[in-house]
């Protein structure tokens, strides 16, 4: 599995309604169940960390993400 911290990814499940949806960047990730999300802060939700200041940060599992492919120009030649 390659790196994944930085990449977009769009939340499909988890406990809380609000946040099935929305996009979060991967902060922090070791296997498939030991990943934290970042929630931009003004949506104001997860939980505030000292190391992720910009982000709400909440733990998910990988099978409740959908990674957004990043676009290139490349693409569009």
């Amino acid at each position: 599995m390659k790196d994944l911290v930085g990449r977009k990814a769009k939340v499909l499940n988890t406990s809380i309604h609000e946040m099935i949806g929305k996009t979060v960047t991967i902060l922090y990730y070791q296997g498939r169940k030991d990943i934290i999300v970042g929630f931009p802060k003004e949506t104001g939700l997860g939980w505030s960390h000292s190391d992720f200041p910009d982000y709400g940060c909440w733990f998910i599992e990988f099978s409740d993400l959908e990674f957004i492919s990043p676009v290139t120009r490349s693409k569009f030649r």
